[in-house]
């Protein structure tokens, strides 16, 4: 199937920092070469035959199975109402954050009402739950129905599961999400069971993704033996990328050599993106040394921006430093990466932003990045992004930069914006910015605005400015604009009568 490799025990993680480009090329292969069979016993957990026979799962049966001894009765709780149980979390301060949910609420009160779910004892699980019901914004909160929902499948899954078929429809989709996923890493083939009974359709798709998708973080192993039943091609490839994925996050070594082991090349080039990216998570650099060393353009090209950019989120000088080193390989991908970085240096000062610059030995690069420089400045103050843009060359980097600097400053302050027009070199990106400030300014002064749109050179773009204008200052002062285009220049009179909705 798929050529697929055997699997084994054992393999650490590599040091990326100790390892070079030449045995990242050999790690795959040495590996794949020790590998020995794997078994899919797991203790603890029930043949399949065991769980749901033969055919088509039943939904109960596999619930029962679960062995709670509950039938899915939610029981009462055993501590004082609005007390602590035994342990747990204070009841009533709960209730206050409950009732602070909901669009708008502080981000520290949303995520202290998160952290109280986890902390839960199985007693106040259902006065809690009654709570919820009367809060509609915290049954909108997805992480904190996913916490809730976690909190109480440690204790009895499935009354939390028979809660869900007739409970709130916000919470069904984290509820079922947060037990299965659990449920998942515990007992994968009966937790699957239960999925495969539920009806057809995206919520049974979208519930297995999550559940795979925790397996494969836990025991990637076991999901192996999981996809490879799989009903077909497609969604065996599909989790086989998942799982590349989540493996390569905890152990790059182990899952390169399940990934080199394939003996089909096609699948291979599938999985590989993804053991990449997964690799990246912890060891970015490690990832990237390894890709580079495949000298494969494609991976890069597929890998590299966002490895790049989540890197220089965590280390900006450490993703800086990479990038400017291998250069020409990341190519066109390296320019986005390098105008993230710019947005994220602004608070830099003045001779360490020069340093990064000149550090880029190309103009497509330092215009990259100084066109996020520029970006990053225009909400705090639009005629130092005005500065920093000055460094621009003519061209496409320039002409949009220019515009949004020009559209934020004549909302800020016109005037100033107007001098700095005036000043402005001719060329394209000029003329978009006069474009992008003619349009802020109709709102406040369309006459003005006019004025400015009839100096663009370009015919094309000065009709379609001076029309836009026209029509917001029709809309808004009919005599003052029929007055306007009575004399105006710029526009042909055929334009002028369709503004004018004249024959």
């Amino acid at each position: 199937m798929m050529g697929e490799p055997a699997l084994a025990s054992g393999g650490e993680r590599p040091d990326a920092a100790a390892v070079s480009k030449a045995v990242l090329l050999a790690l795959g292969s040495a590996l794949a070469g020790s590998l020995i069979g794997y078994s899919i016993g797991r203790s603890g957990e029930r043949p399949a035959s065991e769980v749901w026979g033969d055919g088509r799962p039943d939904r109960d049966r596999v619930l029962s199975a679960l062995g709670d001894g509950s039938g899915g009765e939610i029981r009462r709780p055993r501590g004082g109402v609005g007390g602590r149980g035994r342990g747990g979390v204070d009841l009533e301060e709960l209730g206050r954050k409950f009732g602070s949910m909901g669009a708008g609420a502080p981000m520290r009160a949303v995520q202290e009402v998160r952290a109280a779910m986890l902390d839960l004892t199985e007693e106040q699980i259902p006065e809690v739950l009654e709570m919820i019901e009367s809060e509609h914004g915290v049954q909108s909160d997805y992480a904190a129905m996913t916490a809730f929902f976690s909190r109480w499948g440690e204790f009895d899954r499935a009354a939390a599961l028979r809660y869900l078929d007739d409970g709130p429809q916000e919470m069904r989709g984290p509820g079922l999400h947060a037990v299965v996923s659990s449920w998942a890493v515990d007992e994968p083939r009966a937790a699957m069971a239960y999925i495969e009974s539920m009806p057809m359709g995206d919520e049974r798709s979208t519930t297995r993704e999550v559940a795979f998708a925790a397996l494969a973080t836990s025991d990637p192993k076991q999901a192996i033996e999981i996809a490879r039943r799989s009903g077909s091609t497609a969604e065996r490839e599909r989790y086989f990328q998942m799982i590349a994925g989540k493996w390569a996050m905890d152990s790059p070594a182990e899952a390169l050599a399940w990934v080199e082991g394939f003996s089909d090349g096609a699948v291979r080039e599938k999985l590989l993106p993804r053991l990449v990216q997964g690799w990246a998570m912890g060891d970015p650099r490690g990832a990237l040394d390894y890709a580079l060393a495949q000298e494969d353009t494609e991976l890069l090209q597929h890998s590299g921006r966002g490895i790049l950019q989540r890197w220089a989120r965590a280390d900006l000088m450490g993703a800086f430093d990479y990038l400017v080193a291998n250069r020409e390989v990341f190519g066109e991908p390296g320019n986005d990466v390098l105008q993230s970085i710019g947005w994220a240096a602004g608070s830099l000062g003045e001779d360490e932003l020069e340093d990064l610059i000149r550090r880029v030995p190309d103009e497509n690069g330092r215009n990259s990045l100084i066109a996020g420089l520029a970006s990053s400045a225009i909400g705090r103050d639009p005629g130092e992004a005005a500065e920093i843009a000055a460094g621009l060359s003519e061209g496409a980097q320039r002409e949009q930069t220019l515009a949004r600097v020009a559209d934020a400053w004549a909302r800020a302050d016109a005037p100033a914006a107007s001098e700095w027009l005036f000043d402005l070199l001719p060329g394209k990106s000029r003329e978009e910015a006069v474009a992008s400030f003619s349009r802020v300014l109709t709102a406040s002064d369309p006459e003005n605005a006019a004025a400015w749109a009839a100096s663009l050179s370009d015919d094309d773009q000065r009709e379609k400015v001076l029309s836009e204008i026209a029509n917001r200052w029709l809309a808004k002062d009919r005599p003052a604009a029929e007055a306007w285009l009575s004399g105006a220049g710029g526009l042909s009179d055929e334009k002028k009568a369709e503004l004018l909705g004249r024959p």
